[in-house]
C-alpha cells in the first residue's frame, strides 16, 4: 500500500511537468521569497509537515497494529473510512468562494492531512482536497496542489515501505514493475 502510489506519483510528475520545472528553477535561482513564488513556498511548508505527521502516525500505525487483534483494526480501518467520506461530504458542501490568506495555516493544515493519510481509510487526495476547498481554494488549484503534494508523498511513503522491509515489500521484482504501471497508467488518466 504505500509502496503502490510511486506509480501515481510518477503520473502526477508527468501531467504536471512543466509546474515542477518552474518549481525546480525557482529553487535553483533562490527565488523562493518573491511573491511569485508563494505557492511553492507552500508546497514546501505542506511537505515538511506531511512528513513529520507522516512519519508519527506511521509510527503510531506500527504500534497499533501490533497491539490490536484483527478485528478490531478492521473496525478501525471501517471508521476511517466513513471519516474520509463524511470529511469530503461535508467539506465539498462548505467550501466557500473567499480568497486565501493565511497560507501558513493553510499548508500546515494540508500538511498535517496528507501526513495522517499514512493510516489505512485515511484517503490522501479526500483530505487535501476537502482541507484546500474549505481554506477557500478554487477546485482547479485545489486538484493542482493536491497532486503536486502527492508526489514527495509517494516518494516518501515508496521508501519508508522499501527501507522497513528491507527491499520490495513481499513481491517479486516482476510483480512490482506491473503493479507500477498499471497504477501509473490509472493515474494518468485519473489526473487528466
Amino acid at each position: 500500500a504505500l509502496f503502490l502510489p510511486l506509480g501515481t506519483a510518477f503520473a502526477a510528475t508527468t501531467y504536471f511537468r512543466n509546474e515542477i520545472r518552474s518549481y525546480v528553477a525557482d529553487l535553483a535561482l533562490l527565488r523562493v521569497n518573491s511573491y511569485d513564488t508563494r505557492e511553492l513556498r507552500f508546497l514546501i511548508l505542506a511537505t515538511l509537515i506531511s512528513g513529520v505527521t507522516g512519519l508519527l502516525a506511521y509510527k503510531l500505525l506500527i504500534e497499533a497494529v501490533s497491539a490490536l487483534d484483527g478485528g478490531i483494526l478492521i473496525l478501525l480501518i471501517g471508521f476511517l473510512l466513513v471519516i474520509t467520506g463524511g470529511f469530503q461530504y461535508w467539506s465539498g458542501g462548505r467550501a466557500t468562494s473567499r480568497k486565501p490568506t493565511r497560507p501558513i495555516l493553510d499548508a500546515t493544515l494540508v500538511g498535517i492531512g496528507q501526513g495522517i493519510s499514512i493510516l489505512p481509510g485515511i484517503s490522501r487526495s479526500g483530505a487535501t482536497v476537502g482541507l484546500l476547498l474549505l481554506r477557500g481554494y478554487e477546485g482547479e488549484t485545489t486538484f493542482r496542489l493536491s497532486f503536486v503534494l502527492s508526489i514527495p508523498a509517494a516518494v516518501g511513503a515508496s521508501l519508508l515501505a522499501v527501507i522497513e522491509s528491507g527491499g520490495l515489500p513481499g513481491i517479486s521484482p516482476l510483480a512490482a514493475a506491473g503493479a507500477l504501471i498499471a497504477s501509473g497508467v490509472v493515474g494518468l488518466i485519473s489526473v487528466d
